[in-house]
């Protein structure tokens, strides 16, 4: 009796310990889950990508374009890549995902965003970026894209 007893209630606690685990595993953010809910946001008008960065992000916008090269820095980037981009903009970029993967920190971001341009014209761009998250921040980015419609863009 007392071994069905002690059966069943090692049996509880087993099944306890279970449950609270998967909870505490669904509460966890990964690096994937951070990434994935602030492009929902981004995609709905409520946030950006950018409010992500790391104050000491470093960021790589591959490829020739007046804006490729490295950035040091949140505020160094957003003022001489982002801001002339978006200068270029009547809207925001509309962001539309493709896909998204995770391994570990690391996060591959491949998506296409779209806006009416200052001319009146659509800007179309299809971009994967790579994304190292340390903490919840954004820490290092390299940023491919097709550099041609930027160049257009920024004619």
């Amino acid at each position: 009796m007392k071994m069905k007893m002690f059966l069943k209630s090692g049996l509880f606690f087993l099944l306890l310990f279970t449950m609270n685990s998967r909870m505490l595993a669904q509460k966890i953010n990964t690096p994937l889950k951070i990434i994935e809910e602030q492009f929902a946001l981004w995609q709905q008008g409520k946030a950006t990508i950018f409010d992500l960065l790391d104050d000491n992000v470093i960021w790589e916008v591959a490829g020739s374009s007046p804006v490729s090269g490295i950035y040091h820095g949140k505020n160094e980037f957003l003022k001489e890549a982002v801001q002339p981009i978006n200068a270029r903009f009547k809207s925001a970029i509309k962001p539309e995902l493709i896909s998204i993967h995770a391994d570990g920190n690391w996060v591959y971001l491949n998506w296409k965003g779209s806006a009416l341009t200052i001319n009146n014209t659509m800007y179309r761009n299809t971009y994967c970026w790579k994304m190292k998250i340390i903490d919840g921040k954004i820490v290092e980015v390299v940023a491919f894209l097709d550099t041609y419609a930027l160049n257009e863009l920024m004619k």
